[in-house]
């Protein structure tokens, strides 16, 4: 997957499907006015039209692992006795998108190649768009996306919060620099920088600007040599000095004031005193301490909320700002919560078959499986086209044929 842009296939029907659907699992919240949920089914559809329409599939014996999803997911149904509601319904729709956009994403790159053309587009729509919230108003793209957001907070772009527009631009920075090996064309890095700029200056999202520097340090311990040390730390350096002047210039929203409370208080604090921080790290811990609690079995899609209750006591009320609903607010969460055991083998499993021996890559899923701690939907598809990615590198070094 070189940075290789100019690119040219026979257009057939497979190959619209293909198109068609990367370009939507880039816009998962675009509603087009249709409906109010947060994700959207369109790249399901097209995801799925793709894969019938594709007559061999290429693919290794190491990606057939994801068959261990659907098979957790009947064992969930038999132990909730086959009760299905609308929110069970959409968790395992969100499961199975996770599936196949995992499956059909692979299947696309290894006929096509990596889609920099499409990706790139994309990208580009997106930041175009949180320009033109940031001048004419945060709801001008109602129509097409159901947005949430306040006056302190940032724009959302073609997403529904300021958070998950950060975190889009996260994770399509970081699919650059995995298609290109972290070796890209100058015009792409700008494009890498630029979106960094968005995060701060547009999304003002605390989590992505976190991550954000969570992932240049991961970088730079997974680049660093005895050679390139002292480049590494001085880029390092630069980093984290350009992120700590660039919040400072946008006083006055939930960004900044975060940013001042993390100098004038102990972690500890800030995480009991906001009602934000409070809720999502309760969304880290309580999954894992109910998949221990419920010895590994599958909690299913309707107990959530009698073990966050439950949880809620345990640790002293310390947890407040919790909800009260079954929604998970943690991808890897709602994975070890709902799945259970089988989601611990996926994963372990997952790490086992991805790493490649090297310390690049060991940071890399590292800083993955971090990530995975944040608000993301199952069924949010760059993380699943990630996973691909990485399958597609280091089955392509086994001389794979198509």
């Amino acid at each position: 997957m070189q940075p290789v842009i100019v690119t040219s296939h026979r257009l057939t029907v497979r190959y619209i499907l293909g198109v068609l659907f990367v370009f939507f699992s880039t816009l998962p919240w675009v509603s087009f006015g249709t409906n109010k949920l947060d994700m959207q089914p369109w790249f399901i559809i097209l995801g799925l039209l793709f894969v019938v329409s594709v007559a061999k599939f290429p693919v290794r014996r190491n990606v057939c692992f994801i068959i261990l999803i659907p098979v957790a997911l009947v064992l969930t149904m038999i132990l909730s006795g086959f009760y299905v509601d609308f929110f069970s319904a959409r968790a395992i729709v969100s499961y199975m998108a996770f599936v196949l956009v995992l499956f059909g994403f692979y299947v696309y790159v290894m006929r096509y190649g990596f889609p920099w053309k499409i990706i790139i587009f994309s990208n580009i729509i997106w930041l175009f768009v949180a320009v033109l919230q940031m001048r004419y108003g945060k709801m001008i793209f109602d129509f097409l996306v159901s947005a949430r957001t306040s006056a302190p907070r940032g724009v959302t772009s073609l997403a529904v919060e300021p958070t998950y527009f950060g975190l889009f631009l996260l994770f399509i920075s970081w699919m650059y620099l995995i298609a290109g090996n972290y070796k890209l064309p100058f015009r792409i890095w700008l494009l890498v920088i630029l979106n960094s700029v968005f995060m701060v200056f547009f999304s003002r999202s605390s989590t992505a600007v976190l991550f954000l520097v969570v992932g240049i340090c991961f970088f730079v311990i997974g680049s660093f040599s005895v050679r390139s040390s002292v480049g590494l730390l001085l880029a390092l350096v630069i980093s984290l000095l350009s992120v700590h002047y660039a919040v400072r210039l946008v006083p006055g929203t939930r960004l900044f004031s975060l940013y001042k409370k993390v100098f004038s208080m102990r972690v500890v604090e800030l995480a009991y005193i906001d009602e934000s921080i409070n809720e999502r790290l309760a969304d880290v811990i309580f999954p894992i301490h109910g998949f221990f609690i419920n010895y590994g079995l599958p909690g299913g899609f309707h107990s959530y909320s009698l073990m966050r209750s439950e949880l809620i006591s345990v640790y002293g009320g310390y947890f407040w700002g919790s909800g009260t609903d079954n929604r998970i607010m943690s991808f890897l969460g709602a994975f070890m919560y709902e799945l259970g055991l089988f989601a611990a083998v996926f994963f372990v499993g997952l790490f086992l078959m991805l790493w490649d021996g090297t310390k690049k890559r060991f940071a890399e899923l590292a800083f993955f499986f971090i990530l995975l701690n944040s608000a993301i939907s199952v069924a949010f598809p760059l993380v699943a086209m990630i996973i691909s990615m990485w399958f597609y590198k280091k089955n392509s070094a086994r001389s794979i044929t198509t």
